[in-house]
Order: C-alpha cells, then sequence, then structure tokens
C-alpha cells in the first residue's frame, strides 16, 4: 500500500474495519487519535529520504576527522563542534558576536547598496562581446 492510499483511507476514516455479520463497519477506536498518529507516520515515510541525506551528512562529517581521511585541524567532527557552542553559548562569551547595534547593519545595508546599484548599471549597460 502506498503512503498516498494510507493517507486517503485516514481521510475517509476506514483504515479498521471488522466484519460483524456479514457487515462491514467501522471500528473507529479513538478514531481521531490513530488518523494523526498514522498521518505523522506517513510524514516521516514520505521525509525519509531528507532524513536519512542529513543523518548521513552528520555520519560522514563524524567519521571523516576521526579516522584522519581529512585534517581534524581544517574540519573538526561534527561533536566537537557542536560542543564548542554549546560551551559558547552556556559561558555567554558569544553573545557580544551576534548581538550588534543596528547602525552596524545600516551601515552595511548602505554600503553594500552603494556599491551594488553602480555596479549593477554597469553591467546592464555594456554591450556583450
Amino acid at each position: 500500500m502506498s503512503a498516498y492510499e494510507l493517507m486517503s483511507k485516514i481521510n475517509r476514516n476506514d483504515f479498521l474495519t471488522e466484519e460483524i455479520a456479514g457487515d462491514q463497519t467501522a471500528v473507529r477506536s479513538g478514531g481521531k487519535q490513530n488518523a494523526l498518529i498514522l498521518g505523522k507516520i506517513g510524514n516521516l515515510i514520505t521525509n525519509l529520504p531528507r532524513l536519512l541525506g542529513v543523518a548521513l551528512f552528520l555520519v560522514l562529517w563524524e567519521c571523516a576527522p576521526r579516522f584522519e581521511l581529512i585534517d581534524p585541524t581544517f574540519i573538526p567532527s561534527f561533536s566537537t563542534v557542536a560542543k564548542a557552542w554549546i560551551n559558547l553559548l552556556v559561558s555567554r562569551r558569544a553573545h557580544p558576536a551576534y548581538c550588534c547595534q543596528p547602525e552596524t547593519i545600516l551601515a552595511g545595508i548602505r554600503t553594500g547598496a552603494a556599491a551594488g546599484a553602480p555596479s549593477g548599471t554597469d553591467v546592464g549597460v555594456v554591450q556583450k562581446v
């Protein structure tokens, strides 16, 4: 049964059936709760390739520096990076680095616009060779 068929059965609430005296009647023991659970399982099945891709990336990131396939000085393992971030956040040493003033942000935007507008105009005006 495909995920689409399963989801359509969940929407119709006829995923649990029981034969009583020759008739098929829907058994709805916790119907909405069962539908929610099966819906979450369906979402997990459809998102499984994405989750496996992320998991594979994290495993490769962790294993490559540990087995010295790449130099750990340049690319440390994921667990080392995660521990460093947690230590920065707990010790509050990272706070000044990511809390800059709005004036600084606006100065960067102004500088980018001042440099980008003329160069964009130049690129648009120059004819291709």
